[in-house]
Order: structure tokens, then C-alpha cells, then sequence
């Protein structure tokens, strides 16, 4: 038939389609998939390693005290701050 009517190629999408938003899937789809994918497994490898920073912030604290090793005021300042830090960014990457 020469009326044929030509239709982009559905590519790859994370959740199925919900046609009554008028989104109609084409080349770029998949583009924006990958973008997606790649933004997901940067944010779980930042997640993973701020999750490890703070382990090691804890341990050192906790060696401290085990030890009767008193840090001084200055470093168990800057301990506590940074603890605080990781700790906010590993409960933020959980959204």
C-alpha cells in the first residue's frame, strides 16, 4: 500500500507506556534510557562509597574510645562534622 503509515521504532523504556500522556516512544528513547541508567548506577556507586566513608569515620571513632585514645577536640570536632555529612548524603541518595 502506498498510504502505509511509517512508525518510529520503539526502543527500550524502563516502565511501561502510558499512552493516554501522548508520549510516543522514537529514536531518542533510548538515548534517554541510557542517560537514565548511567545517572542510576553513578548515584548507587556514590551512595556505596559514602556508606563506606562513613563505616571508617565510625571504626576510627570507635577505635578511640576502645583504645582510651582521646582525639583531640579539633579532630573530634571535624570527625563528628564529617560523619554528620555522610550520613545525610547516604539517607539523601535513598529518595
Amino acid at each position: 500500500n502506498g498510504m502505509e503509515s511509517v512508525m518510529n521504532k520503539i526502543t527500550h523504556t524502563e516502565t511501561p507506556l502510558i499512552t493516554s500522556t501522548g508520549f510516543i516512544p522514537d529514536e531518542t528513547t533510548g538515548i534517554n534510557d541510557e542517560y537514565y541508567r548511567q545517572m542510576r548506577e553513578r548515584k548507587q556507586a556514590r551512595r556505596e562509597q559514602s556508606i563506606d566513608l562513613l563505616m571508617l569515620l565510625s571504626a576510627l571513632e570507635s577505635w578511640s574510645f576502645a583504645a582510651e585514645h582521646r582525639l583531640p577536640e579539633m579532630l573530634a570536632t571535624r570527625l563528628d562534622a564529617a560523619v554528620e555529612a555522610m550520613r545525610a548524603e547516604v539517607l539523601e541518595g535513598g529518595e
